[in-house]
């Protein structure tokens, strides 16, 4: 009978030295060649993610917020929208301040707002490297390496500046800190495993724990020790995830209003806890409405229902007139669909998805479940138990995430399920190494990875036919690889290294479609208008957008459009970024921005005839004005490099400016100038308020309200 332990060296770091330590330093796959194998795959990653990064894409959401986190520490600690703090951003503060960090050293610009999420990025290949290594070696770390750098998904919002490359990297540190806990069951590792998690909440809430569970319960069922003592260490783990993570929304609601900015995403509450349970938190996967409040928040923005999409659409026309661009990317009232596809099993599988995530899903099934029998066959050891324990985190990770993103019903950007990624990489890696070594003794096993290779091969070719003008080998050599990595593993039996050879071939058919997608997201951000809204890897596919307005999300022609239209699209990113150059304010730190951050990578321009009006008669006012919403907030605080109030939040469903409010801003003369129109629906007390007491002016076609 195989047995699989065998075919396993000592735990890393073992002190045993002479010829049983190089036979196990083998067995683990610890050859000279994978020091610099691992060097190479992360210079790959570094390349894939920073390649041209003064000209990435960015969500011009968190770039005001960054700008703000770097000239005021007020702004920094609630991760407010402007530098004067009127309102936040929806969601929690640990990414903006990571990039405010690093505009405080090296200056605002592209470059240093996208560093931070590069270094996360880089960081998380080389953190799952190690926790696979620790259970299965060199080799399997290598491949869960190689699979995680070239998930496409994760190297177009690894380009970005959203909070969820610094999410994904917080979690893998929680995987490695879980394998640490695995090998010898020390307290240091719960602790740290908790604290790992809870700074990850920090960085985008409640989507980091969509792995959680499969963690903690990979590790009650195999961890070392008895029972309690494993259940204690969980315990601890969550007591270090509450003061790690919770402390923010404490401190925040703690603090009294009057001192503190209004928290966006919140609606009516002005509560941090409402951001965390409602906004981010179950109407994400029940989709109550994205501006819509499980706590008593007023309800609104889009997903909100067909009147709050009418309102949205109408009031997005507004904005796009006068402030184009911006912001997160939104839709017209259909929930989360227009982004990432209806709700269900296949929504990993649609267009949209397909090829963003979905490449290695069928070998990460086979993997999973024969990786599960193989080792259940044999007694449970240290060695065994750490093994099995990673697999079934990693598994369990993907599983879960699959089944979160598949069939959440609130808003579903692309971009989320780069957080199955790690999983995925995780699953192919520690399975396909045990299906590999079964191979050797089992001709039954041989079939099952070969099956799983075939398959996946055989997905890999579904999707590049959806696009089939685009690079038109891949499908050719996908099937080529295919054949030849089917053919080594059968026929090489049971030589081991003809095994190795047939099953590099066969994953290299695997991951030659991500790859491409990956190549191309690094490559073509820079210069096809893509916005960093939105951000998606290869040939547009069914991606979503925005009816009317003129804010368009994902315009970058794909293989699927005609000449024309390709054309068309180009003609428009080369406009964009040339108005971005004449109207952009030059580009913070003396251009560094290579094309103008007020010319809004995502998609849009800011007038200069309003701006340049708004700079000249500011007459001393802490804001130069009061928009709608955060996405011309966001444009005009780039552009002017000054305070500008979001009156209503991203959504249009924040309460954070009120009648009375405004009329405290005029009589202080903190606020002289108001645009109506913009808020998605608004504040009807506040738009009256403005119209009884302000005095119209009209600047450029724009009509604003000076408040006396």
């Amino acid at each position: 009978m195989l047995n699989v332990s065998e075919t396993w060296a000592a735990p890393v770091g073992s002190r045993t030295s002479g010829p049983a330590a190089e036979e196990a330093s083998t067995a683990a796959g610890d050859a000279p060649w994978t020091r610099p194998a691992l060097g190479a795959i992360l210079v790959l990653a570094a390349a894939l993610y920073g390649w041209g990064l003064p000209h990435a894409a960015t969500n011009s959401f968190y770039s005001a917020a960054a700008y703000s986190a770097a000239h005021s520490w007020k702004a920094w600690f609630y991760g407010s929208l402007d530098p004067a703090s009127f309102i936040t951003v929806d969601k929690p503060p640990l990414s903006t301040m990571a990039q405010g960090l690093s505009v405080r050293v090296f200056g605002m610009g592209t470059w240093q707002m996208v560093l931070p999420s590069v270094l996360a990025g880089v960081g998380s290949v080389a953190v799952l490297h190690g926790a696979v290594r620790r259970a299965f070696g060199r080799r399997a770390g290598l491949v869960a390496a190689l699979v995680l750098a070239l998930t496409p998904i994760t190297v177009a919002i690894t380009r970005d500046n959203n909070p969820d490359p610094l999410m994904m990297f917080l979690t893998v540190c929680g995987l490695w800190a879980l394998v640490r806990l695995f090998e010898d069951g020390r307290w240091r590792w719960a602790l740290l495993f908790g604290a790992f998690f809870g700074l990850a909440f920090l960085a985008k809430m409640l989507q980091a724990f969509v792995p959680l569970p499969a963690l903690v319960g990979a590790y009650l069922y195999a961890g070392p020790g008895g029972w309690w003592r494993r259940v204690r260490q969980m315990l601890a783990a969550g007591g270090a995830l509450v003061v790690a993570g919770f402390w923010w929304p404490f401190a925040v609601d703690l603090t009294p209003a009057a001192s503190r900015p209004y928290i966006g995403g919140s609606g009516a509450t002005n509560s941090a806890w409402n951001l965390v349970i409602g906004y981010n938190g179950l109407s994400r996967v029940l989709g109550r409405g994205v501006g819509g409040s499980l706590t008593g928040g007023r309800g609104g923005g889009f997903g909100g229902g067909p009147a709050a999409g009418s309102a949205a659409r109408s009031a997005a026309g507004s904005t796009a007139r006068h402030f184009p661009g911006g912001g997160k990317g939104f839709h017209g009232g259909g929930g989360g669909g227009a982004f990432g596809g209806g709700s269900g099993l296949g929504r990993m599988f649609e267009q949209t998805l397909g090829g963003q995530i979905s490449w290695l899903l069928p070998l990460a099934a086979v993997c999973l479940v024969g990786g599960l029998v193989l080792l259940g066959r044999h007694a449970t050891t240290a060695r065994t138990a750490t093994q099995r324990g990673a697999l079934i985190a990693c598994g369990g990770w993907t599983v879960l995430g699959f089944a979160v993103f598949s069939f959440m019903n609130g808003t579903m950007h692309p971009y989320y399920t780069t957080l199955l990624a790690p999983g995925i990489a995780g699953t192919v890696a520690i399975g396909g190494r045990l299906l590999v070594r079964a191979c050797r003794a089992s001709l039954l096993w041989a079939l099952v990875t070969v099956a799983g290779l075939l398959a996946t091969a055989a997905w890999a070719i579904v999707v590049l036919q959806r696009t089939p003008d685009w690079q038109p080998w891949l499908t050719p050599a996908v099937a080529l690889l295919a054949v030849v990595g089917t053919v080594g593993v059968l026929a090489g039996r049971p030589r081991r290294r003809m095994i190795l050879a047939g099953a590099a071939v066969g994953l290299a058919a695997t991951l030659l479609g991500p790859a491409a997608y990956a190549v191309d997201a690094a490559g073509s951000t820079a210069t096809s208008g893509q916005g960093g809204s939105n951000p998606l890897a290869g040939p547009a596919t069914g991606r979503g957008g925005f009816a009317g307005g003129g804010i368009r999300i994902g315009n970058r022609p794909g293989a699927g459009t005609s000449r024309s239209a390709q054309a068309q699209a180009q003609a428009r990113a080369q406009t964009q970024a040339r108005a971005g150059r004449r109207f952009g304010g030059g580009a913070f730190g003396g251009g560094a921005f290579g094309g103008g951050f007020g010319g809004g990578r995502d998609g849009g321009t800011v007038s200069a005839a309003v701006v340049k009006y708004l700079t000249e008669h500011r007459d001393g006012a802490r804001w130069i004005l009061a928009v709608g919403t955060s996405q011309q907030a966001a444009q005009l605080i780039l552009s002017t490099h000054q305070p500008v109030v979001s009156m209503f939040g991203f959504t249009g469903s924040d309460s954070a400016m009120t009648a009375s409010r405004m009329a405290e801003l005029a009589r202080s003369g903190e606020l002289r100038y108001v645009e109506l129109g913009g808020g998605r629906g608004g504040n009807a007390s506040v738009d009256a308020w403005v119209q009884a007491h302000g005095t119209k002016v009209d600047v450029a076609g724009t009509t604003l309200y000076r408040l006396s």
